[in-house]
């Protein structure tokens, strides 16, 4: 998705509060822990941050599912997009292929 960005701190405060939040758990389903994958600062280029989510139900390793999920500001636009467990090389290539685009434009 590509939205506008209104909001210049949005960004920042956004991937703050993601890297300060690194474990958590529910009650109902089970625990889930946050890799932080890239969070990157270009002068010249896009704001990138990566990060996955593994939630494992009920603390079962063989109940785990791993959601991608990727982020950039470049020209005012922030691009999102997210994959589940088998399909992030793919998702990663798209993402990549799409923020080139735009910040070649």
């Amino acid at each position: 998705m590509v939205g506008r960005e209104f909001d210049p701190t949005g960004f920042d405060t956004f991937t703050g509060l993601v890297s300060r939040c690194l474990r958590f758990s529910s009650a109902a389903v089970g625990s889930y822990e946050v890799r932080i994958l890239e969070d990157s600062h270009s002068a010249d280029g896009p704001q990138r941050f990566r990060y996955s989510i593994t939630a494992t139900i009920g603390g079962e390793p063989d109940a785990a599912r791993t959601d991608y999920y990727s982020y950039a500001r470049t020209s005012g636009l922030i691009l999102s997009g997210t994959a589940s467990t088998g399909h992030q090389q793919l998702f990663d290539a798209l993402f990549d292929s799409t923020l080139r685009r735009i910040s070649n434009r």
